[in-house]
């Protein structure tokens, strides 16, 4: 019996001690006065350490200790407590979350003697807990719009991530189906999706489109999962949703940007403008799309190009290429004044609206971007009747598109100059070569093989020395000096070797070639066969030599002729019958005199051609530098390359006028008429002399009139340029005018009636007794001015001579000294 007893009882020690809980008692202060094993084991204490001498606010945290406080005084009258949770603290210091479960030992009496406490460890059970909460908190403040609904489609849980997504609150949204979300046309999805769920299938990124509360249409990638109870049943799904709508939009501009780019590798700028606008068209969802120009002065759009629907379906009205004042245009240039893109989404509301020209269909909304650089508009894209309202995401997509449409506008431009530079250099009538600073030959044009008779391949590489004959050994050196100084060769008068060995007399230009960081790389050379030149030279000079000394011969006969003639009438027939056997000999002077004329007529052409030329590269090679095409230039050296443009600009309009006056006096100049508005003429001649007027601080007023013109358009334009020079050289204060009228001539059609273009000015004006010299050639008056405007007397002259000659009309002139002048050019508006 005895043993049986003490088998139960270490049976129950063992089970006591070593039981999955802890257990302890404690006294009436707390105090510890029994343990198990399994509770000291928790806490890391030894039973001598605890009975006794620990009571059980000693092993809390603060944070227990107010439980604690709060509930062991009415455990020992109540007798019991059961769930509560402490932070027991261990010997090491960390934490040991438990529940506790008590009741009280008393005596017969009733009094409270101890307690009998049970303590679960819930480690396990709080981090699953935070786990649901942290899980919970992920899921409420996701971006993503985290969604649970029953297998039959009813929203049961809505986040915050949904609700910023798709604007409805969790109250408004909870109980409805999920279709309330799915637009019409994409309807067939939800039963699908649903009969998936419950065969419990995964749907993962599933991309698709959504309706929000505002009625918008949103891109979204879903990922859709079944929800089981334990027993794997499903009870419902849960749907993770992410807007991808930028991205998608991002993805679609991204790709017609490089569509775009591939294409205008291989297309006109008009087909460039016009599949831009069509995709712009396509990423806005309009139905309309323009692509203008804005002019340098920001006063006037040049019309490009319209998508291929819109000149289609939408827009008849004729007016590419035409130049449409801003001023007198409608609210689809508000951009332009605003300096930002301008959305319309209620058109026909507009106050400021000017209506449609004839042929253009109704408008309902609209946007239209600005494209800057600097500061400066350089053009704009419009799209319009998109079905819903235009957005700000509507505005970058279209600004990006624009801004590349540009972009690639003036690569294509730089492109075809550069193209055009390049076919002027290889289709020279000029051997045009490039060397390296070593003098090493680089480039070698088609005017180089016709002169030197070497063909490009056989050169490249070679020394440019192989050209130099052995009698010019410092010339090598001379050049190379110069171009590594950076100085250039202008004209100089050589003699260089062909393939075959013989010689060809040349006019050779030398210029240095600097990279963007100001480093020469090399030189271009520019060599003229002057050999005929040359030659013409001698012939020229000879001729002059037998002229003179003719002269004298003739001179002297006359002189001692007279004098026979007063000693008798015999010696005056002799002289008369002399003068008559030298008349063959002045008819043979003659001719050579007229041989003269043509030489001296082929030396102007051949020295212009000889002026012209360098001139051309001067002003094509400086306008390449200043628009920094081969890399950025600074503020001096810009004003000093405009210096040199201007310059050469002036020189070149002052051989031209040479040249024009000789080819008028030789009767060598037809014209060459031509179709053109009259209106756009005096547009185009008053933006050349406009920025000049602009800088003297001048006003400029223009009454143009359209009138279709049959006339030399090229010689119109160069006196209507002349006159406007002519009265800007001489007017400091005040403006100018511009006037055009069309007066039908009596009897006659309205298109054979008389053009009349008058420019007027507030200049220094003209004396009377001057107005007679005006027209005559290289004349220049005294005026104020004279000293500091330039000018040969050549350019009144020359516009009168095309006036008459050329356009088949007058210039007439009136003045008043100290107040200003008035020219009027009148043409017939069609040549015969």
């Amino acid at each position: 019996m005895k043993r049986a007893l003490r088998t139960t009882i270490e049976e129950l020690a063992d089970l006591y001690n070593n039981a999955p809980c802890g257990y302890h008692s404690l006294d009436k202060d707390g105090v510890f006065t029994r343990i198990n094993d399994t509770e000291l084991r928790w806490l890391g204490y030894s039973r001598e350490e605890v009975i006794g001498k620990i009571k059980f606010h000693d092993l809390i945290t603060d944070r227990s200790l107010k439980t604690f406080q709060d509930n062991f005084p009415q455990f020992k009258v109540r007798g019991w407590v059961h769930d509560l949770e402490f932070e027991m603290v261990r010997k090491d210091g960390s934490i040991l979350p438990v529940l506790l479960s008590a009741s009280a030992v008393t005596d017969p009496d009733g009094n409270y003697v101890m307690s009998r406490s049970t303590v679960y460890d819930i480690t396990e059970r709080k981090r699953a807990e935070r786990e649901i909460v942290q899980l919970a908190a992920i899921v409420e403040f996701s971006d993503d719009a985290i969604i649970g609904k029953t297998p039959d489609g009813i929203i049961t849980s809505w986040n915050k991530g949904a609700e910023r997504i798709y604007g409805y609150t969790a109250d408004e949204i909870v109980g409805k189906p999920i279709s309330t979300l799915v637009p019409a046309d994409h309807a067939d999805e939800v039963p699908q999706i649903l009969d998936k769920i419950r065969r419990s299938e995964h749907i993962e990124h599933y991309e698709t489109v959504r309706r929000r509360k505002d009625g918008q249409l949103i891109e979204m990638s879903l990922a859709i999962s079944p929800i089981r109870e334990r027993e794997g049943k499903i009870t419902g799904a849960s749907t993770i949703g992410r807007d991808i709508t930028v991205q998608k939009r991002t993805e679609s501009i991204n790709m017609a940007r490089l569509r775009l780019l591939q294409f205008a590798a291989t297309h006109t700028l008009d087909e460039l403008l016009e599949t831009t606008l069509n995709e712009v068209e396509v990423l806005t969802g309009s139905l309309i799309g323009f692509y203008h120009f804005l002019e340098a002065d920001q006063k006037t759009l040049s019309l490009q190009n319209w998508s291929t629907r819109t000149k289609k379906e939408y827009c008849l009205a004729e007016g590419k290429g035409r130049h449409y004042n801003v001023s007198e245009a409608g609210v689809w240039v508000d951009c332009i004044h605003e300096r930002r893109p301008v959305i319309h989404n209620d058109y026909s509301s507009l106050p400021h609206r000017k209506g449609l020209p004839a042929g253009h269909s109704p408008v309902v909304r609209e946007l239209v971007v600005p494209v800057f650089r600097g500061e400066s508009i350089v053009a704009i894209l419009g799209v319009g009747n998109k079905p819903r309202d235009y957005t700000t995401h509507d505005v970058e997509t279209v600004s990006l598109l624009a801004d590349l449409a540009w972009e690639v506008v003036e690569r294509k431009r730089i492109e075809e100059a550069l193209s055009l530079l390049a076919a002027i250099v290889e289709f020279s009538d000029d051997a045009i070569i490039g060397i390296s600073p070593e003098g090493t030959i680089v480039s070698w044009n088609r005017g180089a093989e016709r002169l030197y008779g070497y063909p490009a391949e056989e050169v490249k590489v070679c020394p440019v020395s192989i050209l130099i004959p052995d009698d010019h050994p410092e010339e090598m050196a001379y050049i190379l000096d110069h171009v590594r100084q950076g100085k250039p060769i202008e004209r100089h008068e050589t003699v260089r070797l062909r393939k075959d060995g013989s010689r060809v007399e040349v006019s050779v230009t030398i210029s240095p070639i600097c990279n963007s960081g100001g480093k020469i790389i090399g030189a271009s050379t520019i060599a003229r066969d002057i050999t005929e030149l040359k030659k013409a030279e001698i012939e020229l000079r000879k001729l002059n030599e037998e002229l003179e000394q003719r002269v004298i011969e003739r001179t002297a006969d006359l002189n001692r002729r007279s004098t026979e003639l007063s000693e008798s009438q015999q010696a005056l027939m002799n002289i008369v019958e002399d003068l008559n056997e030298k008349t063959d000999e002045l008819e043979g002077a003659n001719t050579k005199l007229k041989e003269f004329d043509r030489l001296k007529s082929m030396f102007i052409a051949s020295m212009s051609h000889e002026l012209r030329t360098p001139l051309n590269s001067i002003i094509g090679f400086s306008s390449v530098i200043l628009n920094e095409w081969i890399g950025p230039v600074n503020a001096e050296q810009k004003e000093n390359l405009a210096i040199i443009l201007r310059c050469g600009k002036h020189l070149l309009n002052l051989i031209n006028d040479v040249i024009d006056v000789s080819k008028i006096e030789a009767g060598k100049i037809e014209s060459v008429a031509e179709e053109f508005d009259f209106y756009d003429l005096i547009s185009e001649a008053v933006g050349l002399v406009r920025k000049d007027m602009e800088e003297k601080g001048l006003d400029l007023q223009v009454a143009a009139t359209h009138q279709q013109m049959h006339m030399d358009r090229r010689r119109l334009l160069q006196c209507v340029l002349n006159l406007l020079s002519n009265a800007l050289k001489f007017t400091e204060h005040g403006g100018l005018t511009v006037e055009t009228r069309i007066m039908p001539c009596p009897g006659e059609a309205p298109e054979a009636g008389v053009a009349e273009i008058s420019v007027t000015d507030t200049g220094i004006g003209i004396r009377e007794e001057d107005l007679p010299k005006m027209f005559q050639p290289f004349v220049r008056l005294a005026s104020p001015l004279q000293a500091t405007v330039p000018g040969t007397g050549l350019g009144l002259y020359l516009t009168r001579k095309l006036a008459a000659e050329v356009l088949k009309g007058d210039i007439l002139l009136t003045s008043e000294y100290g107040k200003g002048s008035r020219f009027t050019l009148r043409i017939p508006v069609r040549l015969p």
